[in-house]
């Protein structure tokens, strides 16, 4: 089976720093994050069982195909808790950034 993600948690000042760089907590910052943390697609995936191209709309801030709200809320949710990020932000921070009411 798999487990949890061995991932030590990036500090309040990285976090800020990463959400400057990409202008929010967007899509660019969910990918810089997981980057910083060298975490792949595939381990979020293997773990969430949100599927590779879905997570790869999110991080290209490409919502034409992402489901319906409460389904992305769902996936955002799951990808920040395991990234270990403030999760109420990145959820709250991308429906903004994308003017998602």
């Amino acid at each position: 089976t798999i487990g949890a993600l061995e991932v030590t948690a990036l500090t309040r000042d990285v976090v800020e720093a990463i959400e400057m760089d990409c202008g929010g907590m967007n899509g660019a910052f969910i990918k810089a994050a997981r980057r910083e943390l060298g975490v792949s697609v595939k381990d979020i995936s293997d773990r969430t069982k949100i599927s590779v191209y879905m997570l790869r709309l999110i991080e290209a801030d490409d919502l034409t195909e992402l489901p319906a709200k409460v389904y992305l809320k769902g996936y955002l949710t799951q990808v920040a808790r395991l990234l270990q990020l403030p999760v109420n932000d990145v959820v709250s921070g991308f429906f903004r950034f994308h003017r998602v009411p």
